[in-house]
């Protein structure tokens, strides 16, 4: 035995060691700043704890497992929340039956955004790579005054499925082409947001990117289920069920503006062409980056070419050019301004034109000055090799000649640069300048302006102006003999270009004449603009802007087809009196589209303003078409009366809503199982003891299948009963002094990992006084506020009293024993007189009676019957019962619950009585032999307990009559003093009684 004992000792001590030393996994990772290599959070981690911004640097990917909660932190300063930015790849993919889950540690403090930037990878469909958020749960976010939304897409395209999207203080998703007029303009490409679940949120979806997809999602309960700002590529919204629910007549459904197209750019390709091989960063998006390489102490040129797509799959493409600088700049040429000098005047005389170089400059001083003449009268060259160079005119130089010079410095590092000046000369009169711009790049069709009033007559003024072509398909020049001339440019195709070239001729007002030529550059319709040359520096992050990237005949084609909108208000906003519109359209005076609304349900059920409100057209608006939907009635004047358009002049297009459907349009809208919003109901304020019901049943369930699931999580446990319904049921507990609060959450699923919960307090006030039974006393006496329980006998006289009080009740509610009464009263009224009466007092025990009984009785004695004497009386019992077994803080109500136990033993309350005797004398012997009989009135009472407190409750009171019987003696000695009368009676009810008093 003692060898067992020590086996199992040495067994528990060697397993504690083992629980000792033996590392236990630690749950939960916090996570904050940058992500630089490939990252994958699993549910081994989970829950990750953002307690920072976070960012996903390029080339890096943030894998996130099915199941795993990223639980954002507040931050100190509420003003805006954590943000998870995406610069690189994130590929979140839950599974039905485990979601991710974004949300906040306090709901109360929203988080920030998800933020996918133009840099991040984007969801390749055809390779099913690329950023991606699929059955997730994103909810109470959205606190970044930046981005204004709980998910932000900023010229980015993950995709986003089968989702829940809730709960955001601002807007669930944007998708939008630029944050500002410095930002990102331009989208490469539509985003799809495809059968999610968009619910509670400011704003649902707001779309004002290039071009987008919305299919199948359900929307309900935003303020704005979806605002779009359309602008030039397609969008198409489809089979989506889209719940209006605010008070709001501009389109609490959708509300479509129609802006002016800002590119109608498909996809952007950027290649480099020529220089030093550098790595692009995204280079299939409007801007793409690279890092400058270091041309160390010399110059390098980068050639980068960009070719754009549009929608038809027609493509456009162009080059630009960068010099890099390194640690040594090129200096930097200054020739000096052009010069207009004189000719001599006589052949004595000699005129010097000096060249001033000196204003050129480098950071590392010049090394050397070059001057050389390119074109004119040659000339001899004095201090070529200096800042400043000079040269004699010759006498044979005439009025309109030129003479060019150019100016080359080097620097110490042996970099250069070169710089012209023009001599121009002239007689009495200086010639003037022609000055025909800047060459330009102009689309086809468009009227270009030729503007030579640059130019200059440089001391008396132009005389007159001359514009003729000199290059490419000849156009016609309007006012050809001004400063400024017009003409349309060709057409040239879609992605063809054509150069024109044009002179401009001044002459001023002394004859002199001067030209300039300039260069028109004629695109198709599709330009691809890679922006100007430009110079950067060594290791420098450099970004190649595409967005001025354009195709001028872009049309937005929008399209609405197969949804269901509808209005429904949600039930814990106050709804009385409120209107709402489910559609608002708009479009700017330019806008360019084509807009298709056909074949949806669009039902007004809460008799709403206006289904379709049209807001904010231009001045000469066309006819709107939206054909073949179903508005719920098959009235036209309804419908027409549901449409604000061209009423009260407004210059509004009128609608066209012929022909509609008589019926609503089966299987259309989303596809997908309606949200997941539980409601658990206000809080309950509730005492001890009472049944108390979590009424669920204002949880969004439309079709009646939603499965709920109700459990405690704060407080004293109940049982709670029916917790898989709308509604639950407890027994609140005992609250105590102070009272105490209970806690239970609704969680309402519809069959899936997305659920929902809510939560609501139960409140059970201080256990209060209560009245009690006064256990070992009188059954009616109920107890002092103190709560405790009572002992010992009660007085006589008060329960005298209390019985009188209570015989005068019962003979009053039932007349055959009130007869009664009064007929033995008047039988010994009138038999006192001629005979002796008695009265008697006095009581006993045993019988039915715990602890005593009283009992007060008169009648006559020597009633001669032939040669008997009898004896006739009456009398009323009281038998207080004490029912010492009465459980302590037994309450004198019934149980306030059904949740109880009855008690197998009856209780009787105090039993007041009406007795009849009847005796024979036998012989002269003043002794009687008597016979007793009558009734008792008691209340019998049937006990509980409580099961949620354990207290004791009068579960059952019945008003019930008992019949007495039994027999005695009586005595009425003559010998004595006195006239006393003594009996002594045996009854079933009171058991053995005494009784004593006087007789006459």
């Amino acid at each position: 035995m003692q060898t067992q004992k020590g086996l199992v000792f040495r067994s528990f001590f060697f397993i504690a060691l083992i629980f000792l030393f033996h590392p236990i996994p630690s749950h939960g990772l916090n996570a904050s700043g940058i992500i630089s290599s490939d990252t994958h959070w699993t549910t081994a981690d989970s829950p990750i704890v953002i307690t920072g911004d976070i960012l996903v640097a390029q080339n890096s990917a943030l894998t996130i497992d099915p199941g795993v909660g990223v639980i954002f932190q507040s931050r100190s300063d509420t003003a805006r929340g954590y943000t998870l930015t995406i610069e690189g790849e994130m590929i979140a993919k839950g599974d039905p039956m485990h979601p991710i889950v974004f949300t906040a540690q306090d709901r109360t403090k929203p988080w920030g955004t998800i933020i996918f930037n133009d840099m991040s990878t984007d969801w390749n469909e055809a390779a099913a790579t690329g950023s991606i958020m699929e059955y997730c749960v994103i909810e109470y976010g959205g606190n970044n005054p930046e981005s204004a939304a709980m998910i932000s897409c900023l010229n980015a395209m993950p995709l986003i499925t089968h989702n829940v999207i809730r709960f955001s203080s601002t807007t669930g998703l944007l998708a939008t082409a630029s944050t500002d007029q410095g930002g990102i303009n331009s989208l490469s490409g539509s985003i799809q947001i495809i059968s999610n679940l968009i619910y509670k949120n400011s704003t649902g979806v707001q779309l004002s990117a290039e071009g987008g997809r919305l299919f199948d999602n359900y929307f309900l309960y935003n303020t704005r289920a979806v605002d779009l700002l359309v602008r030039s590529n397609d969008i198409q919204i489809k089979n989506n069920t889209i719940i209006s629910s605010a008070p709001e007549i501009f389109g609490t459904g959708i509300q479509v503006q129609l802006d002016d197209p800002t590119s109608g750019i498909k996809s952007y390709l950027w290649e480099q062409t020529g220089g030093t091989p550098v790595v692009l960063q995204n280079p299939q998006s409007a801007k793409p980056t690279f890092n400058a390489p270091d041309p160390g102490g010399n110059v390098a040129s980068l050639v980068f070419r960009l070719a754009v797509t549009d929608e038809n799959g027609r493509q456009a493409s162009e080059t630009v050019r960068l010099t890099v600088i390194g640690s040594n700049a090129p200096p930097v040429a200054r020739a000096g301004a052009d010069q207009n000098v004189r000719i001599p005047q006589t052949v004595a005389q000699q005129v010097t034109v000096n060249l001033n170089g000196a204003a050129s400059a480098d950071s590392q001083g010049i090394a050397g000055y070059q001057w050389t003449q390119t074109s004119g009268m040659t000339v001899d060259l004095q201090d070529s090799n200096s800042a400043n160079a000079r040269f004699l005119v010759s006498q044979s130089v005439v009025a309109g000649d030129r003479m060019t010079f150019q100016l080359t410095v080097t620097d110490q590092g042996g970099l250069s640069s070169a710089d012209t000046v023009d001599i121009i000369f002239y007689q009495n009169n200086v010639y003037p300048v022609a000055a025909a711009g800047s060459d330009q790049t102009v689309v086809q069709g468009q009227t270009v302006n030729l503007n030579g009033s640059g130019s200059s007559g440089q001391d008396d003024g132009i005389s007159s102006y001359t514009w003729t072509q000199t290059e490419g398909p000849i156009v016609t020049i309007e006012n050809p003999n001004t400063a400024i001339a017009s003409f349309i440019a060709p057409q040239v195709g879609a992605t063809a270009a054509e150069t024109l070239t044009f002179r401009l001729t001044i002459v001023d007002k002394g004859g002199l004449p001067a030209t300039d030529t300039i260069s028109i550059k004629v695109k198709g319709s599709l330009i691809a603009d890679p922006g100007a040359d430009r110079t950067v520096s060594a290791s420098e992050d450099v970004t190649l802007d595409g967005t001025r990237s354009v195709n001028h005949e872009a049309r937005a084609d929008v399209d609405l087809e197969a949804n269901v909108f509808t209005i429904d208000y949600d039930p814990n906003q106050n709804t009385e009196g409120l209107k709402a519109g489910v559609m608002a359209l708009s479009a700017t005076d330019n806008a360019s589209f084509q807009l298709d609304i056909n074949s949806n349900n669009i039902i007004d059920t809460f008799n709403a303003n206006y289904l379709v409100y049209m807001i904010a057209w231009p001045a000469v608006s066309t006819t709107i078409a939206m054909p073949g939907n179903y508005w719920g009635t098959n009235d036209s004047m309804t419908i027409n009366n549901s449409i604000f358009d061209h009423k009260n002049n407004y210059n509004l297009p009128s609608v066209e809503f012929q022909p509609f459907t008589e019926q609503p349009i089966p299987d259309i809208g989303s596809t997908q199982t309606y949200p997941s919003i539980a409601d658990a109901g206000a809080d309950i304020q509730t005492s001890a003891d009472q049944p108390v019901t979590l009424d669920g049943s204002q949880s969004y369930n439309p079709d009646g299948k939603a499965q709920y699931e109700w459990k405690q999580i704060q407080g004293p446990t109940v049982a709670l009963k029916n917790t898989d319904q709308a509604k639950a049921s407890f027994v609140a507990p005992l609250g105590g002094e102070k009272g105490t609060t209970l806690q239970f959450q609704l969680t309402v699923s519809t069959g899936s990992g997305f659920s929902h919960s809510d939560t609501t307090s139960v409140t059970v006030a201080p256990d209060a006084p209560i009245q009690v039974i006064d256990v070992g006393g009188c059954f009616l006496h109920t107890m002092a506020p103190s709560g405790k329980t009572g002992s010992g006998l009660n007085s006589i006289p008060v329960n005298t009293a209390l019985a009188l009080i209570f015989l005068l009740f019962v003979s009053i509610s039932r007349r055959w024993i009130s007869f009664v009464v009064w007929a033995m009263t008047l039988t010994i009224s009138f038999c006192s007189p001629a005979f002796a009466g008695y009265f008697v007092v006095g009581g006993g025990a045993g019988g039915d009676a715990d602890t005593y009984n009283v009992t007060m009785e008169t009648g006559a004695k020597e009633i001669n019957a032939g040669n008997l004497n009898l004896l006739f009386g009456v009398g009323i019992p009281f038998i207080p019962h004490g029912d010492k077994e009465l459980p302590d803080q037994t309450i004198s109500t019934p149980c306030p619950n059904n949740d109880f136990v009855r008690l197998e033993n009856k209780r009787k309350g105090t039993e007041v009585g009406l007795l009849g005797k009847l005796g024979l004398e036998l012989g002269s012997t003043s002794l009687y032999l008597t016979a007793i009989g009558g009734c008792t009135v008691y209340t019998e009472s049937e006990l509980a307990r409580s099961q949620a407190t354990g207290l004791h409750y009068e579960q059952s009171s019945k008003s019930k009559i008992g019949i007495l019987f039994g027999g005695g003696i009586s005595y009425f000695p003559d010998y004595l003093k006195w006239p006393i009368v003594i009996q002594a009676d045996y009854d079933n009810v009171r058991g053995a009684t005494g009784t004593i008093g006087w007789y006459w």
